[in-house]
């Protein structure tokens, strides 16, 4: 089967890069669960990397009310593929999950997607701990977003 991911990934690749845009909006749950599976038990390719602009996107749009779906995939990126998310710089990785996250806390959204939000610092964080070269610039905004609303919501 892990052999197969491969030829599937370059047939399906561009159908899930349509359909992770408002344009797939009606299979957009569909699209982020075969990605999870992909990104899940095959290798983490450049071709899926180039997917990752996209996700952020899609949280920073009209996609807010899928962060737990988009979550898992960024997990398996981030768990799987920690040495790519370190060291990119185009995209930064790195800056794009402080984006997120703080677009999510700052924002007026749902409880659930905060948690997903900071779901998401917790796993750079267990998978990268000693290893965020930016830690002392990341970490402690990051903490003040979650506890500002925290302590906005008291």
């Amino acid at each position: 089967m892990k052999h197969l991911l491969p030829v599937l990934e370059e047939i399906i690749l561009p159908i899930m890069a349509k359909c992770i845009s408002s344009d797939g909006q009606d299979v957009l749950e569909d699209v982020l669960e075969l990605l999870a599976y992909f990104t899940y038990f095959g290798e983490l390719s450049p071709r899926l990397w180039s997917l990752w602009p996209q996700l952020h996107a899609l949280v920073m749009d009209f996609g807010i009310d899928y962060w737990e779906n988009i979550l898992i995939p960024l997990d398996n990126f981030i768990s799987r593929g920690t040495d790519v998310y370190l060291a990119s710089s185009n995209p930064n990785y790195q800056e794009s999950v402080f984006t997120m996250v703080q677009h999510t806390l700052a924002g007026d959204f749902e409880e659930l997607n905060m948690i997903s939000a900071v779901k998401l610092m917790e796993v750079v964080l267990q998978n990268c701990s000693g290893k965020v070269r930016v830690c002392s610039h990341t970490c402690p905004p990051n903490f003040i977003l979650e506890l500002s609303r925290v302590a906005s919501q008291h």
